[in-house]
């Protein structure tokens, strides 16, 4: 598990499939700090969408990005 913060890795992994950094904020789509927060105390899984993609981030702090159709 790394100790990257959540918003971190998911802004870095988007960067890296589309080459580029992305336009919209993540903040404008979740509060990251909730989200922070969320797995300090637990360990759910998470779903949202952003900027075309499907973000997943399950109970190990395990973040995937699928592109939605």
């Amino acid at each position: 598990m790394s100790n990257e913060p959540i918003v971190e890795t998911i802004t870095r992994i988007i960067t890296e499939a589309q080459g580029k950094e992305p336009t919209t904020s993540l903040y404008q789509v979740i509060d990251p700090d909730a989200l922070e927060d969320l797995y300090r105390h637990s360990s759910p899984t998470v779903k949202f969408e952003y900027i075309g993609y499907q973000v997943t981030i399950r109970s190990d702090r395990t973040i995937t990005i699928d592109e939605l159709a």
